[in-house]
């Protein structure tokens, strides 16, 4: 094993053994209340921000609303999320050549 594949596995254990892993998109909107009486429903007034987080689960489109209390925590979760992923692509390609140039062993 490489240092390299050495580093990308230690990593990997680093980031599973961690808090937590959430896959999805990290979504920002602006909107309105709907209250007639809210400065948001003024022309031109700020509007309300919310945070959300999607993906798709069997075959449809999931979101799970992202209170304030909750964005650090979950924007790390996401990361780490997509950090393990691109290691497990580099993972795959190391693989990938050694099968291909047939130094495929245990």
């Amino acid at each position: 094993m490489s240092p390299h594949e050495r580093e990308l596995r230690s990593r990997a254990v680093q980031i599973l053994s961690g808090a937590g892993l959430l896959h999805g998109s990290w979504i920002e909107r602006q909107r309105g209340c709907g209250r007639k009486t809210c400065h948001c429903a003024q022309p031109g007034d700020p509007r309300h921000h919310s945070t959300y987080v999607y993906r798709q689960h069997q075959g449809k489109l999931r979101q799970l609303y992202v209170s304030k209390a909750q964005r650090e925590t979950t924007r790390r979760w996401l990361d780490q999320d997509s950090e393990l992923r691109d290691i497990l692509e580099e993972l795959w390609e190391i693989h990938w050549q050694r099968v291909r140039a047939g130094e495929a062993k245990d």
